[in-house]
């Protein structure tokens, strides 16, 4: 049995209206109000979040001349579950490996 979660992220802008035409002035919202965040975020069970990328520069070259791929996944787990998540992930892979 597996989950889903998810992390929703908000940011917030804050006006100032014009007196003179209908424009808005952005302002910053002071930093310590509780009530006026720049981002908020709301979690939902546990998290995985996977980015990719590529080795460059000598460690590139090194694993190119092995034959070796360049490109990286790295995965971030987060929430409740994520470390139990992060070592079923360690024990599927070296059992594929």
């Amino acid at each position: 049995a597996g989950s889903l979660g998810f992390e929703e992220v908000v940011d917030w802008e804050y006006y100032q209206p014009s007196l003179v035409n209908n424009e808005r002035k952005v302002v910053e919202p002071p930093p310590f109000d509780p009530n006026a965040p720049k981002r908020t975020r709301e979690k939902s069970g546990s998290i995985v979040r996977i980015f990719r990328g590529e080795l460059s520069g000598k460690v590139a070259s090194m694993a190119r001349s092995r034959g070796l791929d360049i490109r990286v996944m790295l995965k971030e787990f987060s929430g409740e579950s994520a470390v139990s998540l992060a070592r079923a992930e360690l024990e599927t892979l070296t059992k594929i490996q």
